[in-house]
């Protein structure tokens, strides 16, 4: 997921990624989603997925960084 979205390759991470939304998906799935969702020019969903890792406890300077970005779309 992460590895392919820093490589510049959203649509495989989404496609590697969807799986862990089947369980209980943890913070860090959002995030990454919406890094997805972010180089893939899809803003709510990006802003969506970024909210939910902040409220899930994945709240750190970083992910406060990228909900700006998403934010600023």
């Amino acid at each position: 997921g992460m590895a392919q979205v820093s490589l510049g390759e959203p649509a495989r991470a989404l496609e590697t990624l969807t799986p862990l939304f089947a369980g209980k998906p943890m913070p860090p799935a959002f995030y990454a989603r919406a890094l997805a969702h972010y180089g893939l020019k899809r803003k709510a969903e990006a802003q969506a997925d970024i909210d939910m890792a902040i409220r899930l406890g994945l709240d750190n300077p970083n992910t406060r960084q990228w909900q700006s970005r998403i934010q600023a779309m």
